[in-house]
């Protein structure tokens, strides 16, 4: 429910005309990774978000690549 703005997002930017690359960012707060007692905050949920992200790109034949943001200026400077 949090997450499908982004997501929405997300399928609007691959939309975009042009043929540079997008830079997604995402993250997570370390807590979800521990068990805890909210659905906010927990591994399912992330693992969900990141399903939803990749579903989109897959939808609007975008490749996904997860990259440490250390490398994205080389990724970029072809």
């Amino acid at each position: 429910m949090f997450f499908a703005p982004l997501v929405t997002q997300l399928r609007t930017a691959l939309r975009r005309s042009g043929n540079g690359p997008l830079v997604f960012s995402t993250q997570f707060h370390a807590d979800e990774l521990l068990p805890n007692r909210s659905r906010l905050y927990d591994i399912q949920g992330v693992r969900a978000n990141i399903q939803a992200l990749v579903r989109v790109c897959d939808e609007a034949r975008t490749p996904v690549q997860f990259v440490q943001a250390r490398q994205i200026y080389a990724l970029m400077s072809d």
